[in-house]
């Protein structure tokens, strides 16, 4: 008749005498040494926990995400853009339709500018350049109407 033996994982806490490195000298000098547990993250968790670690050092390392983008404000297919550095705009007519196309331009100064399309729905567009930056911007079609309100 075989006998059943119960085997259990050894105890993490298992204190087990030991000689200490160095130690000449024998007798009853021991030292207790505890196992070391490692924790270890499922697979499946180890990439999202490392983007989310991730995110706040990408934006300290490159500056905050509002600081590079190009504003582009819509009305039907004309539009108006505003560069990342809020200093150069365009303005494009898109639709062959006989009515012209502006976009109005507020600055950082207080001060309002209007750009225009010069050659209709050709191609290119109007373009300008200020010095204090746009704050925020829409575009119209003459006699059709405006887009919204676009934050540069």
């Amino acid at each position: 008749m075989a006998r059943i033996v119960n085997v259990s994982a050894p105890d993490v806490n298992h204190v087990i005498p030991r000689r200490p490195y160095g130690s000449n000298t024998g007798g009853d000098q021991c030292t207790t040494y505890r196992k070391k547990e490692r924790m270890r993250l499922p697979k499946k968790l180890r990439l999202p926990l490392a983007a989310i670690a991730g995110v706040p050092l990408a934006l300290a390392v490159g500056g905050s995400p509002a600081q590079a983008h190009i504003a582009i404000a819509y009305h039907g297919s004309d539009y108006a853009s505003v560069s990342s550095g809020h200093t150069f705009v365009t303005v494009y007519d898109k639709e062959a339709d006989n009515n012209g196309v502006y976009g109005v331009f507020y600055l950082y100064d207080g001060t309002t500018h209007q750009v225009g399309d010069p050659n209709g729905s050709a191609s290119g567009g109007g373009s300008a350049g200020f010095s204090a930056g746009v704050d925020w911007f829409y575009v119209c079609e003459r006699n059709v109407g405006c887009s919204g309100v676009v934050n540069a």
